[in-house]
């Protein structure tokens, strides 16, 4: 429901062109990777996994035995960054405040942040369900457990979907809002913190909060970089094209 309604938002906006064309984008970018891109790729696939014998158990650890109420307190508010029940409300206002003030700039950060979002969530889903990794809250702290299907159940930790969708939306808004002092590294604190609180609360291990950080990071500045290269200015002796990247 939460989703058919931003997405409602953006087409009675008119951004239905823009959207189709960001999810073409999104959806055949390995076709216009070079070289460098793939490298990006294996780094941040390579590095997720090799957490998984270097970090897991020791920083699951470390995160039980130092539990602490204020903390907890704090990772109960950090953690909605990452909370659907959140984001969507919030770009929801961002999309309703651009109409009211009849600003383009918050309808087009409401419509890269609800794509962002949206992307990143679909793959974030079709890697969970085909990893299968069990959550560390009752694997008697084995991060080994994938595609284990033992008791009728699949797991699904890898990547954290919290991780993943704090940081696809908040990559966006620190972008777009980098020359209003304070936003980004607010926004980008904002990310990290609910990465951060998943392991804290004993829902994910690192490797699977750092894997859905680097995958909703990616997503949130491709978007915005595809539509400020798509950024025109009409003039006088003919359409300039702002590159912002």
């Amino acid at each position: 429901m939460m989703w058919m309604a931003c997405v409602a938002a953006i087409l009675h906006a008119g951004e239905w062109d823009a959207l189709k064309d960001d999810a073409r984008l999104y959806a055949t970018a390995p076709v216009r990777w070079e070289a460098q891109d793939w490298g990006l790729l294996a780094a941040a696939v390579g590095g997720s996994l090799l957490l998984v014998p270097l970090a897991d158990q020791p920083v699951r650890g470390w995160m039980r035995e130092h539990q602490d109420p204020t903390v907890s307190r704090v990772a109960d508010v950090v953690r909605q960054a990452g909370n659907g029940w959140w984001t969507v409300p919030m770009i929801g206002g961002l999309w309703g405040t651009g109409w009211v003030l009849d600003s383009p700039r918050e309808q087009r950060v409401a419509r890269e942040a609800t794509e962002a979002l949206l992307f990143s969530t679909v793959v974030s889903q079709g890697i969970k369900y085909a990893a299968g990794r069990r959550r560390p809250a009752g694997t008697n702290d084995d991060p080994w457990l994938w595609n284990d299907t033992r008791d009728g159940t699949f797991g699904n930790s890898f990547p954290s979907g919290h991780s993943q969708a704090a940081w696809s939306v908040l990559t966006v808004i620190g972008l777009e809002y980098k020359d209003v002092p304070g936003i980004a590294p607010l926004a980008f604190a904002t990310a990290g913190a609910c990465a951060v609180s998943r392991v804290y609360d004993n829902r994910h291990w690192t490797s699977d909060v750092v894997a859905g950080s680097l995958l909703g990071f990616a997503s949130g500045w491709a978007v915005v970089k595809w539509n400020r290269a798509r950024q025109v200015e009409a003039t006088p002796q003919g359409v300039t094209l702002h590159m912002a990247f």
